[in-house]
C-alpha cells in the first residue's frame, strides 16, 4: 500500500493503476476512482486522508474509519453529508476543507449526528463568507463535552439576529482552539464560543481578519486558561491585548507569539520576569517601539530555556551578543541589526557561547537595517551570501 501511494505522489499514475489491479483484482475506470478498490481492500481502515474526493466515494468508505480528512469537497450535496454520517458513524476526528458556504446545511447533519473529539473546518472561498454561529451550537449540542480540538479557517461567524445561548459552556473540554482568517460579527460571538473554556493548552489566532474582539473578552479567555496554556499565539492586524492580559502567572506556557506588542502597555517585561523560566519560544512582531517594549537584559537573565527568539526590532551587535551568550539553548534567533554583519564580527560572538562547540551560524540578508538570522546547532559554521553582500 505504501508503495502504491508513493507512486501516486511521484506522478506514476498509470503504473499505480496497474499495481492497484494486482492488489485488488479490480481496474479503476478512471483516475478519479483510483481510491475505490484500495478502500475496498482496507476493511479495517481507521484513518484516511484524501486530497480530492468524488462524492460517490463516501458511500464506499469502510465503516471502521475514525479519523477522516477530506479536501476539495466543493461538489458535495446535503445528501453526501448524510451518506457520510450513515457510512461512518464511528468518526471521532473530522477535517473538511473546501466546503462551499451555500451547502453548509449539510454540515449541520454531521454536527448533529457525529460525536467528535476533533473538528476542523475550512471554507473554499477567500472572502471569509458568513457562517451561522448556530452551526457551532449544533456541534456543541452533540459534541460539547467530547470536543477537545477545534480549528476554523476562512469564515465570518455571525449570530444573524438570533439570540446567543448563554446557558453553560459550549466546549468545556477544549484544549486546542485555532482561528485562522476568522472574523466575528461582534465580540459577543467570540465570547459565546469560548464561554466555559478553562482547559485550553493552545490558542492560536492569526490571519488577515478584521479584529472585533474586545480586550475584555480576550482578557477573560486568558485569565480562565492561564494555568493550562502552553502555546499562546495571536497574530492579527488589530490588537486585542490589554494590560491585564499578561499579568497572570502562566506556569505551563512554552510559546508566546504576538503582534502589536506596543499595546501591552508596559506589561511585557513583567510577563517575562514572572514566566520567563519555562518559555522555549518567544516571537514578537510589529514591536519597534520607542522606548523599547522589552528589556533585553531581562530576557537574557530570565529565559535560560529559550530555543527560539524572534524580535522584530533593531539591535546592536553588543545586544545580540548578550542575548546569544545568555540564552545558551537558543538555536534560532531573528532580529533586525544596526550596522553591517561580517564573519570577523560574529565569530567572537559564537566563541563566547562556549557551551557547545562547532556551532552553526547562518547570517541572512546582512546589512544596515536588514534582517539578521542565526541558526545554531552542533554542525560546522556556514555563511550564506545574500545579493552579493557579505
Amino acid at each position: 500500500m505504501e508503495e502504491v501511494f508513493q507512486m501516486m505522489d511521484d506522478g506514476r499514475l498509470k503504473k499505480c493503476t496497474d499495481e492497484c489491479q494486482k492488489l485488488t483484482g479490480e481496474q479503476p475506470m478512471d483516475l478519479s476512482e483510483l481510491p475505490l478498490p484500495l478502500l475496498a481492500a482496507c476493511t479495517n481502515l481507521q484513518s484516511l486522508a484524501l486530497g480530492w474526493c468524488n462524492p460517490h466515494i463516501v458511500r464506499r468508505l469502510p465503516s471502521s474509519i475514525q479519523t477522516l480528512l477530506f479536501a476539495s469537497i466543493d461538489e458535495w450535496t446535503q445528501q453526501d453529508y448524510r451518506d457520510l454520517v450513515a457510512q461512518c458513524p464511528s468518526i471521532r476526528e473530522l477535517a473538511l476543507e473546501g466546503v462551499v458556504p451555500m451547502r453548509l446545511d449539510g454540515l449541520r447533519v454531521v454536527a448533529a449526528e457525529l460525536t467528535l473529539a476533533k473538528f476542523a473546518l475550512q471554507l473554499s472561498q477567500n472572502e471569509m463568507p458568513e457562517v451561522d454561529f448556530g452551526l457551532l451550537e449544533v456541534l456543541a449540542s452533540r459534541s460539547g463535552d467530547s470536543l477537545t480540538h477545534l480549528h476554523l479557517s476562512g469564515l465570518r461567524l455571525a449570530s444573524r439576529g438570533v439570540p446567543l445561548n448563554t446557558d453553560g459552556p459550549m466546549f468545556p473540554s477544549l484544549v486546542e482552539l485555532h482561528l485562522t482568517d476568522v472574523e466575528f460579527e461582534d465580540s459577543s460571538v467570540f465570547a459565546a464560543l469560548v464561554r466555559g473554556c478553562r482547559r485550553l493548552q493552545t490558542f492560536r489566532r492569526e490571519g488577515a481578519a478584521t479584529e472585533t474582539i474586545l480586550p475584555t473578552h480576550f482578557h477573560t479567555l486568558i485569565r480562565n486558561n492561564a494555568q493550562t496554556l502552553e502555546v499562546l499565539q495571536v497574530l492579527t492586524p488589530g490588537s486585542v491585548y490589554q494590560a491585564g492580559s499578561f499579568t497572570h502567572p502562566f506556569p505551563s506556557l512554552r510559546k508566546l507569539a504576538c503582534s502589536t506588542v506596543d499595546a501591552l502597555q508596559g506589561n511585557l517585561n513583567a510577563f517575562i520576569a514572572q514566566n520567563g523560566s519555562q518559555l522555549e519560544r518567544v516571537e514578537l512582531y510589529d514591536s519597534q517601539t520607542d522606548p523599547p517594549c522589552i528589556d533585553l537584559a531581562l530576557v537574557g537573565a530570565k529565559c535560560p530555556n529559550l530555543v527560539k527568539l524572534v524580535l522584530d526590532i533593531s539591535l546592536t551587535l553588543t545586544e545580540i551578543e548578550m542575548l546569544v551568550v545568555s540564552c545558551k539553548k537558543v538555536r534560532k534567533f531573528s532580529c533586525f541589526v544596526n550596522g553591517h554583519i561580517t564573519e570577523d564580527l560574529v565569530g567572537p560572538i559564537m566563541a563566547k557561547r562556549g557551551a557547545v562547540t562547532h556551532e552553526n551560524l547562518l547570517v541572512q540578508s546582512a546589512g544596515a537595517d536588514e534582517g539578521f538570522q542565526m541558526h545554531m546547532g552542533p554542525v560546522k559554521w556556514t555563511h550564506e551570501q545574500t545579493d552579493g553582500q557579505n
